[in-house]
């Protein structure tokens, strides 16, 4: 059976895409490492309880409410759908963010396992979602190129195989790259609600950091289903309204990292003694 070739720009914007997305959370691991003492248990955790809430809580729940609301009005209904499709991943992964920051606070007191965790957390996000998937675009493109459609379409009883050959040909070679840089506001995201959360546990005059995660994810989310759903039909324009909300998340964090740093040192100062030990 012979089959069309790929475009040469695919295969290559493929394995860009393979071979950023594969490096990206080793990137910011080692970014990481100048900054910190690395610890194997907050990244490992990180990329457990993505498992965990997503993959097998999430994905049930979903299963069971889409099936009880899919001739319902609340499934035709796009305000209501987006609302609860974008609210119950933001539940599901903060919560199992601040469940899992309560057992690592009891091991560890310093800001930086946040930072850790967020990059476990939305590492295994990008290996799963993103990067697997590129590589295995990448190879049956690979293969089709080279001839050997064969060994792949041979045992396909189901027609899955071509199913998936012929949507690759319907991908403009340009939605590669977009994923990649998706991805990075993605793990920019992951890493900045770790640390809001981490505050929710650790401070508990800052517990409402944990719902405004849930918010802020929410939102993230949002943008995904008003694609899906063809309300925003330019997926450029999705990309650009992700990249702003994670750049919006990004300053509030780092700003409230300042001030929470600020605040502490000053209460350090202004404790009983502390001036006449600063004179000695």
């Amino acid at each position: 059976m012979t089959l069309q070739s790929f475009p040469l720009s695919s295969v290559i914007f493929a394995g860009i895409e393979t071979l950023m997305t594969l490096l990206l959370p080793l990137a910011v691991l080692l970014f990481a490492s100048r900054k910190t003492t690395l610890r194997a248990l907050p990244v490992f955790l990180g990329a457990i309880t993505f498992i965990i809430a997503v993959i097998f809580l999430e994905a049930n729940f979903h299963a069971l409410v889409i099936g009880a609301i899919k001739n319902s009005p609340i499934w035709n209904n796009i305000f209501w759908f987006a609302l609860y499709s974008s609210l119950a991943a933001g539940i599901f992964e903060e919560t199992g963010r601040f469940l899992c920051m309560k057992y690592l606070h009891k091991k560890y007191k310093d800001d930086n396992t946040a930072l850790l965790y967020g990059i476990g957390h939305g590492g295994i996000e990008v290996w799963l979602f993103t990067t697997l998937g590129a590589l295995s675009s990448l190879i049956i493109m690979l293969t089709v190129n080279s001839g050997s459609a064969a060994s792949l379409t041979a045992a396909d009883t189901t027609g899955s195989v071509q199913s998936t050959i012929n949507s690759l040909y319907g991908i403009n070679p340009a939605m590669y790259l977009v994923a990649t840089v998706e991805r990075i506001a993605a793990m920019c995201v992951h890493i900045c609600l770790s640390y809001w959360v981490w505050l929710a546990v650790t401070r508990k005059k800052l517990f409402k950091f944990y719902p405004a995660a849930i918010a802020a994810h929410a939102v993230v989310d949002i943008t995904a289903v008003l694609y899906q759903r063809t309300v925003i039909k330019n997926i450029y324009v999705i990309e650009l309204i992700v990249f702003m909300i994670a750049a919006l998340i990004a300053f509030v964090t780092v700003k409230m990292y300042r001030r929470v740093k600020s605040d502490e040192e000053r209460s350090e100062t202004e404790k009983p003694g502390a001036e006449k030990l600063d004179k000695c």
